[in-house]
């Protein structure tokens, strides 16, 4: 607005000097104007404006019909909106002033995109979207199909859409299978057939051709109303020989004699110590089924005497007049046994009797020619046997310092599980073997090689028959490990290292070894322990060391004691009734491998070298007499040079093998050393 000069006092302002006119004035207020011609007027300009707060954007400033009051708008400012639309999407504009943008509908292409319809799936005249695309289906709208079969015609059902009301019918089947004849009397037994809508059997009796066995009775053949599918043949009789009906059987009116057949030509030997072979020659012809055997040790038991030794055909039941045999093992020694053989027939009874005799050998060892192998090639192998198995565990080479092999009485071997750490030594009963392991626990192997960790248990090892015996070294304590593997401690009221020790019958011996560990100490005392577990002193033996030997025959236990040059082999037996015997001349018994053969025979290997570079093996033999054969001598080339084995029992066999080659660092041999009870 321009500026406006108020008229008066003394001044001399006129119309000229303002610029103002009277439309620039409000209304109602007098001024003097440019245009008033120096006359004080009224101002002409009205405010009209109607405009409100919400008219006007915001932040912008107005005045409506007061010149005097000045307002701000409230209209927002939204700037520029834009974005994009799907089919059936809508955006709001919000409200206030916007500045433009742009809002674009998505095409239809990509909102109609990734339909799998064809054409051929919509039916025909309907339309639809695919790709953006209005298309429209070709399927053929079949409606209501609906039609009649009969039994093997056939409908081919046409291609579109079926609006479920058709449907295809079988006539029913009596209406498919009326008028037939025949009747169930009309049909062979057990054949099926369809009358008027109904399945039928027929029972008309068949009977088919045969051929009848004339007898001494009348024979029937029933064709009674049955349908004949082959021809009724009797046959004739002929041929009708006594000598082929079984004894007391009729045929055809003919009493057979065929009776049964005798095996001739018996005879017995014996093959070794505890087995004698029963020998004879199959009859010619049969009925023969084989022959029973009773024996008796007081005479010829007859046929219902003795005990029964035998029931078969023995080794060669089939072939007729050839040589046959059984051989009857588990025997006394150097005992006649008498025998009584004879042939039966299960259908007809018993043939002829024989009557043989032989005295079974008295026990001897011999190299045998079977042999063993570890699974590991070893030497100095620990060793220990039960009822029913020999084992080598352990030992010095390569890879098998805990790992044990357990042969049969066949020599098959086998493999328990492996010891916790290496193997130290071992021993075992008729229960248990047990392998003393070097963290110093125990591992105790059952009949059926079982594996238990046994603990508590310690010593120098022998046994009794319901224990297994650990000497503590230089202890009064000795440890039982029973057959449920629970330890049981006593005291043998004296200490010594390295004490002698072994076993026979309920009782086992505890003897000598250095005192307070002075080697310049020896005991002569001599302890027992028996079955019940109580010790007490034998007697005074020798003085002198242990050499560790533990040697056990069937009749008697042994240990050597030995002192400078003297060497002593304590025997007892069973009654604890006690033999020295001076084996200081005696270098195979003294310093030796050795192992027992059935509990009859210890088997001596001279110390080293065991076999010698032409494979003469040097041996010597002790029987449960203890009658000390000379050295003996055999050739078994697969070892040479041979040192260091291990020896023990299984069956009637004495074992040696872990052999070293020309030293105790080896390399270990493979070869195995074996005699046997004969």
């Amino acid at each position: 607005m321009e500026a406006i000069l108020i008229k008066g006092g003394g001044g001399g302002v006129t119309s000229d000097d303002v610029t103002a006119k009277a439309n620039d004035v409000l209304k109602g207020t007098s001024t003097l104007t440019s245009d008033s011609n120096d006359e004080v007027t009224e101002g002409t300009l009205e405010l009209t404006g109607d405009a409100q707060a919400g008219d006007v954007l915001a932040g912008s400033t107005f005045y409506n019909t007061d010149a005097h009051t000045k307002q701000t708008g409230t209209i927002p400012r939204n700037g520029e909106i834009s974005g994009s639309l799907n089919c059936g999407e809508s955006k709001k504009i919000p409200a206030g002033y916007t500045t433009g943008g742009t809002i674009i509908a998505i095409d239809l292409a990509s909102q109609t995109g990734g339909a799998t319809a064809a054409d051929g799936d919509v039916l025909s005249g309907k339309t639809y979207w695919k790709d953006g695309v209005k298309r429209t289906g070709n399927m053929p709208n079949q409606g209501a199909k609906t039609t009649s079969l009969n039994a093997g015609n056939s409908y081919t059902i046409p291609a579109g859409y079926h609006n479920g009301a058709g449907k295809v019918t079988a006539n029913s089947l009596a209406s498919q299978t009326g008028g037939a004849t025949a009747t169930d009397s009309t049909v062979l037994d057990g054949k099926t057939y369809w009358k008027d809508g109904a399945k039928r059997t027929g029972n008309i009796k068949s009977l088919g051709g045969r051929t009848i066995t004339p007898s001494a009775s009348a024979q029937t053949v029933s064709c009674s109303g049955k349908y004949m599918t082959g021809n009724v043949t009797v046959n004739a009789i002929s041929g009708l020989n006594a000598d082929y009906i079984l004894k007391g059987k009729v045929i055809g009116g003919v009493t057979g004699t065929l009776a049964v057949q005798s095996a001739i030509s018996f005879s017995a030997a014996a093959l070794s110590y505890n087995k004698i072979r029963i020998s004879w020659k199959n009859p010619a012809k049969g009925p023969w089924q084989g022959v029973f055997i009773q024996m008796s040790t007081s005479g010829n038991p007859g046929t219902g005497g003795g005990s029964r030794a035998y029931t078969g055909s023995g080794n060669n039941p089939s072939q007729a007049n050839g040589s046959n045999y059984v051989d009857i093992g588990g025997l006394a020694e150097n005992t006649t046994y008498y025998y009584t053989c004879t042939s039966y027939c299960d259908a007809l009874g018993w043939g002829s009797s024989y009557n043989v005799n032989t005295k079974t050998k008295v026990p001897t060892l011999a190299p045998s020619a079977s042999s063993i192998s570890l699974t590991y090639p070893m030497w100095v192998p620990y060793s220990a046997y039960n009822s029913r198995y020999g084992c080598f565990g352990g030992g010095r080479g390569k890879g098998g310092f805990n790992w044990i092999d357990a042969f049969n009485p066949s020599l098959s071997r086998t493999n328990p599980v492996r010891t916790s750490n290496n193997i130290t030594g071992g021993y075992g009963n008729e229960n248990h073997i047990v392998f003393s392991v070097k963290d110093g626990g125990h591992n105790a192997y059952n009949t059926s090689l079982t594996q238990s960790v046994v603990s508590g248990f310690q010593g120098n090892m022998t046994a009794l028959p319901s224990y297994i015996l650990g000497a503590v070294g230089d202890s009064t304590t000795v440890c039982a490990l029973s057959s449920s593997l629970s330890v049981t401690k006593i005291s043998r009221g004296y200490p010594s290292s390295f004490p002698a020790i072994t076993h026979i019958g309920n009782y086992a011996m505890i003897a000598g070894g250095y005192t307070q560990y002075n080697p310049d100490r020896w005991t002569t005392r001599i302890t027992s322990v028996n079955n019940s577990l109580t010790a007490q002193t034998l007697s005074y033996g020798k003085e002198g060391s242990s050499s560790g030997d533990n040697i056990c025959l069937n009749n008697h236990g042994m240990y050597i004691i030995s002192k400078g040059s003297s060497y002593y082999l304590y025997c007892y037996d069973k009654s604890l009734t006690s033999k020295v015997i001076d084996i200081s001349s005696n270098n195979m018994i003294r310093s030796m491998y050795y192992s027992t053969a059935g509990g009859r025979f210890a088997v001596f290997l001279k110390y080293t070298p065991t076999v010698d570079s032409s494979g003469v093996v040097i041996y010597a033999t002790m029987d449960d007499s203890l009658v000390i054969s000379s050295k003996l001598t055999y050739t078994q080339s697969t070892i040479k040079n041979g040192h260091y084995p291990g020896g023990t029992q299984v069956g009637d066999y004495a074992m040696f093998t872990g052999f070293s080659q020309s030293s105790i660092n080896g390399p270990a041999l493979s070869g195995s050393l074996l005699f046997k009870v004969q």
